[in-house]
């Protein structure tokens, strides 16, 4: 018997359609992983974000522009505009100014004479896998940062 012989006589016995029921099966949770995982890297990026932009905020809002050292006035630190400034530049492209709670970031200790500053967000993902749904975690997800310094 030759090699095409054999060949041709080995293909006979294969039961047909085996690989595209296999493939219709597997295929769908394959695609639901795939896209489920894809949102939690996205939502990871939105929450790394969230936390950078608070992070950068409160470095403007804590750094010393003028003054007598160990004096907090609102004359001494960044204002409130320039606070905000530096939220906004670091925004992610996956999220709109809507996306935040009350618009923009709750920054407490600028402009007064505390010692500290915080400077808190919360963002809302919307997710575009439907795993979500089925996962019962709503339509979106709340995503917060927070970050708190002394100032200088």
């Amino acid at each position: 018997m030759s090699i095409k012989q054999f060949r041709f006589a080995k293909s006979k016995n294969r039961p047909r359609g085996q690989s595209l029921v296999e493939m219709a099966l597997v295929l769908p949770l394959v695609l639901v992983f795939i896209l489920g995982f894809i949102d939690l890297s996205l939502a990871f990026h939105v929450y790394s974000t969230v936390n950078f932009q608070c992070v950068a905020a409160a470095t403007v809002a804590r750094t010393r522009v003028s003054g007598i050292p160990s004096t907090y006035t609102s004359s001494t630190h960044a204002p409130l505009t320039d606070v905000q400034n530096q939220f906004w530049y670091y925004k992610s492209p996956l999220l709109t100014t809507s996306s935040y709670d009350s618009g923009n970031p709750v920054v407490e200790g600028v402009g007064t004479s505390s010692s500290s500053v915080r400077v808190s967000a919360v963002a809302h993902y919307k997710p575009f896998c439907p795993i979500w749904g089925i996962a019962q975690l709503g339509a979106d997800i709340p995503l917060s940062g927070t970050a708190y310094f002394q100032k200088e």
